[in-house]
């Protein structure tokens, strides 16, 4: 079990098929996915930051985009100078159109699905290292295990990009109502619709 791994208390639950939590994966969510205080959530550890250091060759891929600088006279033309008096390091909107909810609701999906293929990549490796500690080990059926944890990995992989993808989009469509573009009806699909980019919140299409 996991807390025999790792040192976690945990009981063992049983009924009906499909993934069962484990108490650790189940503290670990408790303090995110269904934490109590959520104004006091980061978006991640610091500690985290040191664990999993980027190069700088990939930081521009992986780096999420700031709003772009082309937003700021837009801002202050539509809500005057209070709005946009604290445009800087830590730009950011405040704004509820209809279709943030439902983005949102989209980005929680995908997000839980990243948590629960997460969850059986972590009990996939329990099941590993049980394989890998038995007196006569099978080596075809540690390989095989290999093999399904790194295609649950892909799955994972790829929904926390989808996760990601959604909150860049929520982000572009509060910029896209606070700013005015949203009065401009004939670009709406060609400014909410340009790829997603870390070069800035719309990229470069916003531009053109």
């Amino acid at each position: 079990m996991l807390s025999e791994l790792f040192g976690s208390k945990h009981s063992k639950k049983e009924g009906g098929a499909g993934l069962v939590l484990d108490e650790y994966q189940i503290s670990i969510l408790s303090h995110s996915w269904r934490t109590e205080t959520p104004d006091r959530m980061s978006a991640n550890k610091d500690e985290y930051r040191v664990c999993f250091p980027v190069h700088e060759q990939s930081k521009s891929m992986l780096d999420v985009p700031c709003l772009d600088d082309l937003l700021e006279p837009m801002l202050q033309k539509r809500n005057g100078n209070k709005m946009t008096k604290s445009w800087g390091k830590s730009r950011q909107l405040c704004t509820q159109p209809k279709s943030i909810e439902t983005l949102s609701y989209q980005d929680q999906l995908a997000s839980r699905l990243n948590i629960v293929a997460t969850c059986y990549m972590q009990q996939g490796l329990e099941n590993l290292l049980s394989i890998l500690k038995s007196e006569e080990t099978n080596m075809d059926k540690a390989v095989q295990t290999v093999r399904d944890l790194f295609d649950m990995s892909n799955k994972a992989f790829d929904q926390a990009g989808r996760a990601g993808a959604f909150h860049h989009l929520v982000r572009r469509i509060a910029a896209y109502t606070y700013t005015g573009l949203s009065t401009f009806k004939d670009i709406h699909s060609k400014v909410m619709y340009l790829p997603l980019s870390s070069e800035s919140l719309f990229g470069s299409g916003l531009h053109s």
